[in-house]
């Protein structure tokens, strides 16, 4: 799955979320490490991980295949977004699904409410009457 991941997106490393909601904060997810797993899916670690990596560089582009591959806690993206101003891009990669691209700027997320609300992309379901 990563392989194809990789060649898909172009991306140098990868990271999984592998037990953990779309919801909850980047530094609370994957505290219980899970390496064999992560080994089997050929990924370089969790989100732990790629917290320490992300440190150390100058820039970096995040890239998932959806808003919710990312996070669905806007305020958590944007806490994320200004701790980690190393992060100047993130791209959502939809091309399998629905052959769009999404962009964003970091400081686009940061200062338009409306981009950034594109992340809380789900949604509960509907309450019906029995």
């Amino acid at each position: 799955m990563c392989n194809r991941l990789k060649e898909r997106s172009a991306v140098d490393y990868i990271f999984m979320s592998v037990v953990s909601k779309a919801s909850d904060p980047f530094n609370e997810r994957d505290e219980d490490k899970n390496s064999e797993l992560l080994a089997n899916l050929n990924a370089i670690g969790d989100t732990q991980d790629m917290l320490q990596f992300i440190v150390g560089k100058p820039k970096v582009c995040l890239v998932a295949l959806d808003h919710a591959g990312l996070t669905t806690n806007t305020n958590n993206l944007r806490q994320f977004l200004r701790q980690n101003q190393q992060a100047k891009k993130i791209i959502i990669n939809r091309l399998l699904h629905s052959n769009e691209i999404i962009k964003y700027d970091s400081t686009q997320l940061l200062h338009n409410q409306t981009k950034l609300e594109e992340f809380d992309c789900r949604r509960p379901s509907y309450k019906r009457s029995i």
